[in-house]
Parts: structure tokens; sequence; C-alpha cells
């Protein structure tokens, strides 16, 4: 359970509005800019605009627990409020968002050493990596080993199910960068895991 007035704040959001879209005028960066000068409102549309894609990664990392995932989106709100001065904008806003979700569920999943198959974080191109199930916290410590340009993309791919052009997009590279830095990465990971390619 959080705790804290950050987390309080966070919690009585999510009850108190539904998800918002980001309008022309309301870009990123504006918020982004205002949530480091302090603005809660701009911290409350942020949440609003980002709160369901944050939600539906951490349900993926934890399936079934509902109440996880809803824990973790407001762990991964208060961490951004906390190091909203540390994004740079040399990636996408989504995909800095989408590595503290991601890292969150990883953390969470470790802490309570409730641990998933391979097969469930990384679903058919994947299973060509391994015949058997693997354990959850060998898959986080391979994952972990990859360099960020292997890592990144997998986790876009097989924990928020981005297409290759959403990737390329995110990552503003060609899709064709994309597919071969997920074949890589498959790879390195069959390798990391012991289980051959």
């Amino acid at each position: 359970p959080l705790c804290g007035v950050k987390g309080a704040m966070i919690a009585q959001m999510a009850i108190r509005f539904p998800q918002q879209r980001l309008s022309e005028s309301d870009s990123t960066a504006r918020l982004i800019a205002e949530v480091c000068a302090g603005s809660r409102e701009a911290l409350r549309t942020l949440f609003l605009c980002y709160k369901d894609r944050v939600y539906a990664t951490a349900l993926g990392c934890l399936p079934g627990d509902a109440a996880g995932a809803e824990d973790v989106v407001q762990e991964v709100f208060v961490k951004l409020a906390e190091r909203i001065g540390q994004f740079r904008g040399e990636a996408a806003f989504t995909t800095y968002l989408h590595q503290i979700t991601v890292n969150t569920c990883l953390n969470e999943r470790r802490r309570r050493k409730r641990l998933t198959s391979l097969s469930e974080c990384l679903p058919d191109e994947a299973e060509a990596t391994s015949e058997s199930a693997i354990e959850s916290q060998d898959l986080h410590a391979a994952l972990a080993a990859l360099p960020e340009a292997l890592r990144t993309p997998l986790l876009l791919r097989y924990f928020e199910g981005l297409s290759y052009d959403e990737i390329a997009q995110e990552l503003h590279c060609a899709p064709g960068t994309v597919a071969s830095r997920l074949h890589r990465g498959i790879e390195a990971l069959g390798k990391r895991l012991g289980a051959g390619t």
C-alpha cells in the first residue's frame, strides 16, 4: 500500500476523474514543465491522460491482479511526480513513463515473489527460445542484463503490446530496425536463459 500525501492525492484523482485525452493546446511538454514547477493541476492532467495506459501495462505484468495493477499506477505517478525533473526529452514521454511502469512492476513482482513463466511475458515469438517454462526471476535478470537498445523494444512489444510501427515511432527509428532489435533481443534472452536458439 502506498502512503504519504502524494499517494493519497493520486488515489483521490483515480476515484474522482475519468480518463482524459490531451487536446492540441495541452502539449505533454508544457504539462511536464508545469509539473516541474510544482503544478498539481498539471500532474492531475498527466495522470488522467496516462493512467489507463499505465494500468494496462501493469495488468499485463501482473496478470489477473487488478488490485496490484492499481497499486502500481499510484506508485508510478508518485515516482513521476518526484522524478519528472530527470526527464530530458531524449525519448518520447510515453517511453519514459513505460520504463518507470515496467520497473515498478518488476520490483513489485520481486517483492511479492509471485513469479510467472517466460511464456506469459514473451508470447508466441519468444517460444522458440525456450522449450520449458522459465522462472520470471531469471527472465528479469536476463532482461536487465540486455543493452537498453535491445531491452526497450522487448518491453514495449511484450509488456505494452505495441506494434512494430508504434515502437518505431516511440524510439524514433525505422520499423525494420525494431524487427532487428526484437530478433536480436529474443536471441540474447534465449542465450542468457540457457535455452539456446
